[in-house]
């Protein structure tokens, strides 16, 4: 099917958004207005110094939220929401007269965007359709304080999707291969090579941080607690949405082994120890069996879920109206449920609905 995405930049955009868009938008989500009081007089008044040769100077804040306050991105994602309602994206269409139709379908449902605070990265059938989004998007962000960082908006796109470009403002997007949207390695065949060696580099710099710590420490327990706290979660990350494939298996483990077990296979090979003998002496826990309850985990949450997330719409998804490609198809994540849980004559999802049975069938 034809996809092309829109990943959007904005210019500072939680110093940007304007404090009155904010008020209004909490009034609007019907936010009790003692709380919304509350803000606006923590607000109200602001200022910063500067220090300018032997004299200060008072600079009043009038727009923005502050930046490490714990509140700070539910109040951007509150007005950000409450702009992009003005779109019209998320209301019900009339299927028989797609011209109005924004996004792509899924399973009768459209999906246009994904928000987590300022990162948004938008969907779309084709370049055209995808132009008049940004612009529509950057319209309604102008009238609470934000605009776009044209220079770091970036677009991609499948091969199925027309040939066109990206535009914003009479610009060209620049069209990227691949993007790193929340911490992971985005594109658009599937290639998991980059990614993991993102995650290799992650899981040294983990290592590299607790080294001097770690090195001195005599207590195998606490030094392998240290290690699973801080390395195993690096090199781990997002593995929950992965296929289940050796060669990904192989490349994380030889990651974990070398920095974890701090032994270099040579070394390993004139000792004449087994992996296994020495994650049994470090104490810490194995890779693979992290990974694997993770997913199993993630499994039962987003299968069990009734709420209607993407997440879960995805999951459930066939595109029944597109044709398999010809060959062997490659591997996916529900692949992992059914080779790994079995019960005679109860298919993996109507397991997962029974917390206690997905407890007993998953990894210990």
């Amino acid at each position: 099917m034809p996809l092309a995405l829109a990943f959007v930049d904005y210019y500072k955009a939680f110093d940007s958004v304007e404090i009155n868009a904010v008020l209004n938008a909490l009034v609007s989500a019907r936010v009790a207005t003692k709380y919304v009081e509350l803000i606006a007089n923590s607000n109200e008044g602001t200022y910063t110094t500067i220090q300018l040769f032997d004299k200060k100077l008072s600079i009043p804040i009038r727009k923005g939220v502050r930046q490490g306050d714990t509140i700070s991105p539910k109040l951007f994602s509150t007005a950000l929401e409450d702009a992009m309602r003005q779109l019209g994206w998320d209301e019900k269409h009339d299927w028989e007269d797609s011209a109005d139709i924004r996004g792509i379908d899924i399973d009768g449902k459209v999906l246009t965007n994904l928000r987590f605070t300022d990162d948004i990265v938008l969907f779309s059938s084709s370049t055209t359709e995808l132009s008049s989004m940004l612009k529509d998007l950057d319209e309604v962000g102008k009238k609470i304080g934000l605009k776009m960082n044209v220079k770091k908006t970036q677009g991609m796109k499948n091969s199925f999707c027309d040939q066109g470009k990206v535009t914003l403002e009479g610009r060209d997007l620049q069209e990227v291969t691949s993007y790193i949207y929340l911490g992971r390695e985005v594109n658009m065949v599937n290639d998991l090579q980059a990614e993991i060696g993102r995650r290799k580099r992650a899981g040294w710099a983990a290592f590299n941080s607790i080294k001097e710590v770690t090195s001195q420490l005599k207590d195998p327990k606490l030094r392998a607690h240290i290690f699973e706290a801080s390395i195993i979660p690096a090199i781990s990350y997002g593995t929950e949405v992965w296929p289940d494939t050796k060669k990904n298996a192989t490349a994380l483990r030889t990651t974990a082994h070398w920095n974890v077990l701090s032994s270099a296979p040579l070394e390993q090979w004139k000792k004449e120890q087994r992996s296994t003998e020495l994650r049994q002496l470090s104490h810490i826990g194995d890779l693979e069996e992290h990974i694997q309850r993770g997913k199993h985990r993630w499994g039962g949450h987003v299968i069990r879920r009734q709420d209607d997330r993407w997440s879960t719409r995805l999951t459930h998804w066939i595109p029944r109206n597109i044709k398999r490609p010809l060959g062997r198809p490659p591997t996916r994540w529900t692949d992992y449920f059914r080779k790994n849980i079995s019960q005679p004559g109860r298919h993996w999802r109507t397991v997962v609905q029974d917390r206690a049975a997905w407890r007993t069938c998953g990894p210990r």
